[in-house]
């Protein structure tokens, strides 16, 4: 038998230990929402027939904000209208539950909730369902969780904290008993009452565990779950003793013992045991937590061996242990009915007189299985008729749908196949578009060799007026030092002083003489005034030069050469490689180009194709459209036949009721002699 129908099962065979009859139970067409698609088993109180399912118009909120939120829903605070008692529902997705295939687990975590009995548990009071999602009614907390408890109080005394631990242990010894795992026990999942007791919840990765059984179910949370888990091994019920561990370790420091940077380290840091310690924790408590956190199941110890360890002694509990208060089935029954409608008040006075009975007569049930014989055949003939003809006309309909089908199936391949061309379109003007983008690529790298060109020629026009000046100022030098020479020359030869004497000797003795001297001296002046300016002109270009060129321009020019050496080699071979890869390409593209006018072909036949497929498609929804007319009208037989066979049954009740009557009237107000005639008539 499979976990998930355990809870219908104790149902179903809890129906005779009531002894209730068809009246005493409400009608099946008032107790249930209607609803598309059923996904969750009903709760007791609805399978047993003591009252009607609930629906969302049953509550309404207290807050405007959700008190919790989690992977698949939001928890609620709601008052009920009628008992104006407070709940906290759970507002679960269908669609995610679907997406995620958790039907069955969340069957066997209702089913496990319903089965647990114990004041250090949330208690689920019933639950029910709508079109697009599951509602679970449950005990609420007022006072958050253990994990926002601690983070706003962490002056905590041990003693409280150990009390937490205690109330832990307690309610996981109880579902061990009960062959229940729960896989995810975390200071999240541990909230507080009214009186700061521990009440665990969230059994979404409960399962059941029979003795000697293991199970090998990677779930839980990474931090808290035991290393044979994220080992992906076989383990038994050990796995929650390991993370009462852990939950004991952080309440006592406020961290989780195993540490690490990334997933993996932590990972490591669990399957070796290398648990990181604070250095003022008690001793006791280390001892304890080393022998809960064994790397081996089997040497760890169990919840009863825990609670007696000397830790314990020495910081005794604040409170006793709430005790498991023993219920009858129809004290079970009682608290989880919501009360929710006129309906409740009837099924607990039923619930109250379960164990009488009708003081029904033989003659009586006789009287009612001839009527019933009688009209059941009336009702079966006229079933048989119905269904023959519904079961011709569906015969006609799978016939034209399965055309239909073979159709659809021949449009979807043409419409595949014309999606295929359009997207081998779209690649090919696409690798088109980067050809494109790479031939302007070349364009610009052309671009830019040629002004490269045309630099290193400007500098090599440089580098020869360059030349040509360095030749002038070596020229310049070479006639400055020659004039020079000539000057001295001139000096030693000529002696002024024995010219002036001999020009005044010269001017007394001929005029001639004068006239030559005058000459002379004025040429003697012209060349000490050329000779002045040739040499400020030569100073002064040599001064230019050497600050322009000599230094600076030497160092700048020597690097352009060698940037230029080096661009130049490097273009040459860009150009020399890139030119072959795109001559391939070029290739490559024209060869692509013949293949898309082949595609453009083969397109612009298939959209005629396409065009016909149109016109079919249409006939065919036409088609398509006539058969929901008929599956409409069919829908309607259907109910019409559901409300003949309801006021058939109504008929029957009323004609049973009428057969009492009478009987009574005549049990009271007539002779025997009338009474046997009466008895012998109907036999």
């Amino acid at each position: 038998m499979s976990n998930n129908n355990i809870i219908n099962t104790s149902i179903n065979s809890n129906k005779n230990n009531y002894n209730l009859t068809t009246e005493d139970l409400i009608p099946s067409e008032q107790k249930l929402n209607k609803i598309r698609r059923r996904l969750i088993i009903l709760s007791p109180t609805v399978e047993l027939g003591f009252e009607r399912e609930c629906c969302n118009k049953d509550f309404y909120r207290e807050n405007e904000n959700p008190i919790g939120t989690g992977a698949f829903g939001k928890v609620w605070l709601v008052k009920h209208y009628n008992t104006h008692k407070i709940y906290c529902i759970k507002i679960i997705s269908k669609r995610n539950i679907i997406e995620q295939k958790l039907i069955n687990q969340l069957n066997q975590e209702i089913s496990i909730m319903y089965q647990i009995n114990h004041p250090n548990s949330i208690k689920l009071y019933n639950h029910f369902e709508e079109n697009e999602r599951i509602y679970l009614i449950m005990e609420y907390a007022p006072n958050s969780s253990i994990f926002f408890y601690l983070k706003k109080n962490s002056n905590i005394n041990i003693s409280q904290k150990l009390q937490f631990f205690r109330d832990t242990c307690s309610i996981i010894k109880y579902l061990h008993s009960k062959h229940i795992v729960h896989r995810d026990i975390k200071p999240e999942n541990l909230l507080l009452d009214k009186n700061y007791r521990i009440k665990l919840c969230d059994y979404g990765w409960a399962t059941y565990l029979q003795p000697g059984e293991k199970i090998k179910t990677f779930c839980g949370t990474f931090e808290y779950a035991a290393p044979e888990i994220l080992k992906k091994i076989e383990y038994d019920e050990k796995v929650d003793i390991w993370s009462l561990g852990i939950l004991l370790f952080e309440l006592l420091t406020g961290y989780t013992p195993f540490k690490g940077k990334t997933n993996d380290e932590k990972y490591y840091n669990i399957c070796k045991g290398l648990i990181n310690w604070p250095k003022d924790i008690n001793k006791e408590a280390k001892n304890l937590i080393s022998k809960i956190l064994k790397l081996n199941p089997k040497d760890r110890l169990n919840i009863d061996d825990i609670l007696k360890h000397k830790l314990f002694n020495d910081f005794p509990a604040i409170y006793d242990e709430l005790k498991i208060e023993k219920l009858t089935k129809k004290d079970i029954m009682l608290s989880l009915m919501m009360n929710n409608d006129d309906y409740n008040n009837n099924s607990k006075d039923k619930l109250n007189s379960s164990n009488k009975s009708l003081n029904s007569t033989e003659e009586e049930t006789l009287i009612s299985n001839e009527y019933n014989n009688s009209l059941e055949k009336e009702q079966n003939d006229y079933l048989k008729n119905e269904n023959k003809r519904l079961k011709i006309t569906i015969l006609n309909l799978d016939k034209e749908n399965i055309e239909l089908k073979n159709k659809l199936n021949d449009f979807e391949c043409l419409k595949k196949n014309n999606e295929n061309l359009l997207k081998e379109n779209e690649n090919l003007n696409k690798k088109i578009e980067d050809l494109n983008n790479k031939l302007n690529e070349r364009e610009i790298i052309i671009n830019e060799y040629e002004k490269i060109n045309k630099e290193n020629l400007e500098l090599k026009n440089k580098l020869i007026d360059f030349n040509k000046l360095f030749e002038e100022n070596k020229n310049l030098n070479n006639l400055k030092i020659n004039y020079e020479k000539n000057i001295l020359d001139l000096k030693q030869k000529i002696n002024f002083n024995n010219l002036n004497n001999n020009i005044n000797n010269i001017k007394q003795n001929d005029d001639d003489n004068y006239k030559i001297y005058e000459n002379i001296n004025n040429k003697l002046n012209q060349i000490i005034t050329i000779k002045n300016e040739n040499e400020i002109i030569l100073n002064n270009k040599i001064n230019d030069i050497q600050n322009l060129f000599l230094n600076e321009f030497e160092i700048s020019l020597n690097k352009i050469l060698n940037n230029y050496k080096n661009q130049q080699n490097c273009l040459e071979n860009f150009l020399l490689f890139k030119s072959k890869k795109y001559f391939e390409k070029i290739d490559f593209l024209i060869n692509e180009l013949n293949k898309y006018k082949e595609y453009k072909q083969k397109y612009l036949e298939n959209n005629e194709k396409i065009i016909v497929l149109d016109k079919n498609l249409k006939i065919f929804v036409e088609k398509y459209r006539l058969i929901l007319e008929q599956n409409t009208l069919l829908e309607k037989n259907s109910k019409i036949k559901e409300e003949i066979f309801n006021d058939m049954k109504k008929k029957i009740q009323n004609y049973e009721a009428k057969i009492l009557d009478f009987k009574v009237f005549i049990n009271k107000n007539c002779s025997k002699t009338i009474i046997n005639t009466y008895n012998e008539i109907f036999n």
